[in-house]
């Protein structure tokens, strides 16, 4: 039987303020479902899912996420498990021996958005006032770790320009991570 591979957003909420967002507006008039319509859709799936990626929200700001994943590598440990993180990931599992053992025994590998090498512009582009701290930080923890990582960037006129381009893929050689380039495509707002 063909397997699946899958891209589930577990949660519309973000910690960000993205210039770009093509879903803020989506965000605030979607309900959600729950850990328990989570964990259905798994053990009814389990058989036919390869892989899941969980990006589209900021996964890491739910305690639910971190309580899924250990209950997908629990019990569905042949499913690869990867997650797309705008850096959160760092700042919820630095001081959380319990949530950095889940995250480290059940996410297989990051993507991690930098869209900047350049701290305040990368910070002003997200919206945050931390936000390439979180990056660089979790970019570090994934290597110290030895997970698979890639930097994802949007890419547009700014971010397009050599120097940017060069001191990005500096960032991913430091760090064992790849760089990958994902096209901004305008939406009406």
């Amino acid at each position: 039987m063909e397997k699946y591979n899958v891209g589930w957003g577990l949660t519309n909420l973000c910690n960000m303020n993205c210039e770009f967002c093509y879903s803020k507006q989506t965000r605030k008039e979607t309900s959600e479902l729950t850990i328990t319509d989570w964990k259905k859709f798994i053990d009814e799936n389990y058989d036919k899912i390869q892989t899941i990626n969980y990006g589209t929200g900021e996964n890491t700001i739910l305690d639910e996420f971190f309580e899924f994943i250990h209950y997908v590598r629990t019990n569905y440990p042949e499913i690869t498990q990867s997650l797309t993180t705008n850096g959160y990931l760092y700042e919820r599992v630095k001081n959380n021996k319990k949530l950095y053992d889940i995250y480290k025994s059940s996410i297989d590998e990051v993507d991690v958005s930098l869209d900047f090498a350049d701290k305040e512009k990368h910070n002003k582009f997200r919206g945050g006032r931390f936000v390439y701290d979180w990056a660089i930080n979790t970019l570090k923890m994934l290597n110290k770790d030895g997970k698979k990582s890639t930097i994802v960037f949007v890419g547009f006129e700014e971010t397009m320009k050599k120097e940017n381009i060069d001191a990005l893929f500096k960032i991913a050689k430091e760090n064992n991570a790849l760089l990958r380039l994902n096209i901004y495509r305008p939406v009406n707002k």
